[in-house]
């Protein structure tokens, strides 16, 4: 079953990389995302392939950098670049600027600047830049690719307990717009309403409670 909206590939891409690498990954986002009129939130230019090889070595088995050239004290040939910065992501400095290593990396291996795309961490762990564990996807894929929400108080993906009704709610954002999916007696069938729409609306990209759970 599918549902207007839902996730379809833009660009299917098996082009050689770095180090025979093929990007085997389909770059997806809903048919309607503004990222097909080219309103996707502007970026900083990244260095090209060439100007990043002359600073770093990336290792894509790990996601590691390594200084190619000793340019500091601080930053020495064979030392370990990038530092943790304050959501989690690894930050470079290359030429007195900093850049996020995530995207540093698809740089290096694919030659592309992503521009105003999404570098993706499949796994949702911000800190692991290996390459498998990258891929290019819109600001709306990228956005449903996350965690639980601070504010969430059921403890449940989607669901909230509504007093008026005095049953739990379930919902999901698509395109910025919320739909509502009922209202719900048991925790689980709350749950299990969210799970399946997000299976149904977000395809690959989509994150359910039963997922969050076996991370846990």
């Amino acid at each position: 079953m599918s549902i207007p909206g839902s996730a379809a590939p833009f660009l299917l891409a098996q082009q050689p990389v770095e180090e025979g690498y093929f990007i085997e990954r389909s770059l997806r986002f809903n048919s309607s995302d503004s990222a097909y009129e080219g309103k996707q939130k502007s970026s900083v230019p990244l260095p090209s392939q060439e100007e990043i090889k002359k600073f770093l070595r990336y290792d894509p088995e790990t996601g590691i950098f390594t200084r190619a050239r000793t340019s500091s004290p601080n930053a020495q040939k064979g030392m370990k670049a990038g530092y943790p910065c304050g959501r989690g992501y690894i930050r470079i400095m290359i030429n007195n600027r900093k850049y996020l290593a995530h995207r540093l990396a698809w740089v290096y291996m694919t030659g592309e600047d992503p521009g105003n795309f999404e570098v993706d961490h499949i796994n949702r762990n911000k800190s692991d830049n290996r390459f498998e564990n990258l891929r290019l996807v819109s600001d709306q894929a990228n956005s449903i690719n996350c965690g639980m929400r601070r504010h969430n108080t059921s403890g449940v993906r989607g669901v909230y307990w509504d007093k008026q009704m005095n049953k739990w709610g379930a919902q999901i954002r698509n395109k910025g717009k919320k739909i509502h999916l009922g209202y719900h007696v048991d925790l689980d069938e709350a749950k299990a309403a969210y799970d399946k729409a997000a299976l149904e609306i977000h395809g690959e990209y989509a994150i359910t409670n039963a997922m969050l759970q076996e991370a846990a």
